[in-house]
């Protein structure tokens, strides 16, 4: 089949959120893409049936990177 897990999907989101951030590019424009994706309401698979982690979660892991280097994710709308 060839698709990849919504662990290695989440992992693969981690690792290219640092090195955009490694390459100079602001984290905050990945918080806004899934941020944008959310609202767009751009899933209409049940979460079960998703080879991907939810944009919401995913939103979730920038915030808590943004976090964890000691700043706070800036209002995205």
């Amino acid at each position: 089949y060839g698709a990849y897990t919504r662990p290695q999907e989440a992992e693969a989101d981690e690792v290219g959120l640092k090195w955009m951030v490694a390459a100079g590019y602001d984290p905050q424009g990945m918080l806004r893409l899934f941020k944008a994706l959310s609202a767009s309401g751009s899933s209409s698979m049940p979460a079960f049936l998703s080879t991907h982690p939810a944009n919401e979660e995913r939103a979730r892991m920038v915030e808590a990177f943004i976090a964890s280097r000691g700043e706070s994710p800036r209002k995205t709308e």
